[in-house]
């Protein structure tokens, strides 16, 4: 968000007491995802596709926590929807844009959630339907940012008249439509040697089950009849 402090001082990435930014949580998770690809030698999308099919429920309770901070301040207003902020003197209203998202994720965890319940997606799917969501979403909010005139601490710089985050939401949007089109791949459809069905019973109950209706078919040896346990008796007392 300061290109400038970061050119001045490149140690001031890792100062993470001194301000937190969620697209930069996502590049950090985009690099550690690839590092650990280059180590592992594994694909990494399909453990990135799990935690992005559960994460707007994680969101929602990050947002919900921006919204109780008012971390997020927006322009002052008097409208309905705005929130009462803290001011020198009093309260003013201004739009709480940390709230805002957590109303429009809800959307977006439910409808992952019945998503889940309808069968297995392709890798890249989830991934991709949330890029693409999250990107114009943020965009359009970012404009109801304060600005960094304003005269408030959280207020974000802006270049070319858009804030970071609105430029990150092109690339955003671009990644999520890549990833969709990935998802498309034969390599990356759902087989069954790749979900596990929870409700079937596990491999071991199966083969008892197995097992036990192979001996109930299996001939059973008759009971002897009474002459033959007769003659028996018979043979006995004559040796």
């Amino acid at each position: 968000y300061h290109p400038e402090t970061v050119a001045r001082d490149p140690l001031y990435l890792l100062k993470l007491w001194d301000g937190l930014s969620s697209f930069g949580g996502f590049v950090g998770a985009i690099v550690g995802a690839a590092i650990w690809k280059v180590v592992h030698r594994e694909r990494f999308l399909p453990y990135a596709e799990m935690v992005a099919s559960i994460f707007p429920l994680g969101w929602m309770f990050g947002r919900a926590g921006c919204s109780v901070a008012h971390d997020h301040p927006g322009r002052l207003s008097d409208a309905w929807f705005a929130v009462q902020y803290p001011a020198p003197v009093g309260f003013v209203g201004r739009f709480d844009l940390g709230l805002y998202e957590f109303l429009l994720t809800i959307p977006l965890a439910v409808t992952f959630l019945w998503l889940w319940n309808k069968g297995p997606r392709p890798w890249g799917f989830y991934l991709g339907v949330m890029c693409t969501a999250y990107a114009p979403v943020r965009f359009l909010l970012d404009f109801l940012r304060v600005p960094d005139d304003g005269g408030v601490l959280a207020a974000d710089p802006r270049y070319g008249s858009l804030t970071p985050a609105q430029w990150a939401s092109f690339g955003l949007a671009a990644l999520g439509i890549a990833l969709l089109r990935i998802s498309k791949r034969p390599e990356n459809q759902p087989t069954s040697s790749t979900y596990v069905d929870l409700d079937a019973p596990p491999a071991e109950e199966e083969a008892e089950e197995e097992e036990e209706h192979e001996s109930d078919l299996a001939p059973q040896p008759s009971a002897p009849s009474k002459a033959a346990r007769r003659r028996a008796r018979e043979g006995a007392r004559d040796a």
